[in-house]
């Protein structure tokens, strides 16, 4: 590659980092702690699919997130996700492929929110 285009994007990069410093602190000072959460996990992630989940979940396309989660390094992203949201049947059926020992909690959140409704 040109150095001229390592500096390109070396400056992208930076307008990336700026903008995601500048929303995290926006979401923390609107008491969105888990979105401000998100963009730090972001930051801190090599793996693009990771990434590409973090950033469909703050848009909340939660269902390209979830694809993207379980096409990365980090698949329990997906479930966290699912859970942290409180959809509990589609956390459920994450559950039973990822981490069937979170069936019985999950089973249990789904059942007392459906007791509520």
């Amino acid at each position: 590659m040109h150095p001229r285009n390592h500096c390109q994007v070396f400056i992208a990069n930076l307008g990336l980092l700026f903008f995601i410093f500048s929303a995290k602190r926006a979401f923390s000072e609107a008491g969105n702690y888990g979105t401000a959460y998100n963009l730090s996990e972001f930051v801190l992630q090599d793996d693009l699919r990771l990434q590409q989940g973090f950033v469909h979940s703050i848009f909340g396309k939660y269902d390209e997130a979830e694809s993207s989660f379980l096409n990365s390094s980090e698949q329990l992203n997906a479930l966290r996700m699912r859970y942290d949201l409180r959809q509990w049947e589609e956390a459920y059926h994450l559950a039973t492929e990822l981490a069937p020992e979170e069936c019985a909690e999950i089973g249990l959140r789904f059942a007392e929110q459906d007791e509520l409704a």
